[in-house]
């Protein structure tokens, strides 16, 4: 899916990190905005569960802290990292020993280019 040139690489350069499953970017109500990778997932479902969580994280956070968090979820076989931002939610999956730092990294770098695109 082409989103804009940029944004296109910057997306690409995060499904390169190993161990990466799937990279989705969705609105609060769930509505998938870009997805790759998640081949094995239902992207529709998975982009519901994302706004679900993300909907029950901002609930419970002071009004000043409602945008730009990311947080990792552990499961017993992958991890699930996912960045609240103003606008949107972006969210990776990973399996377990995934270089979560160089994803956190990559997903903080692309984060302004989606705000400027949406």
């Amino acid at each position: 899916m082409f989103l804009n040139k940029k944004l296109d690489v910057a997306i690409e350069e995060i499904l390169d990190i190993d161990k990466l499953l799937a990279v989705s970017i969705s609105t609060y109500d769930g509505l998938i905005i870009f997805e790759k990778g998640a081949g094995m997932l239902n992207g529709r479902k998975f982009s519901v569960e994302m706004a679900k969580i993300a909907k029950s994280v901002k609930s419970n956070l002071p009004n000043q802290t409602k945008k730009g968090i990311i947080s990792s979820i552990y499961f017993e076989k992958n991890e699930l990292l996912i960045g609240f931002m103003e606008n949107f939610i972006i969210s990776s999956l990973c399996e377990r020993n995934v270089n979560m730092g160089i994803l956190k990294i990559k997903m903080k770098e692309i984060i302004p280019q989606i705000e400027a695109f949406l």
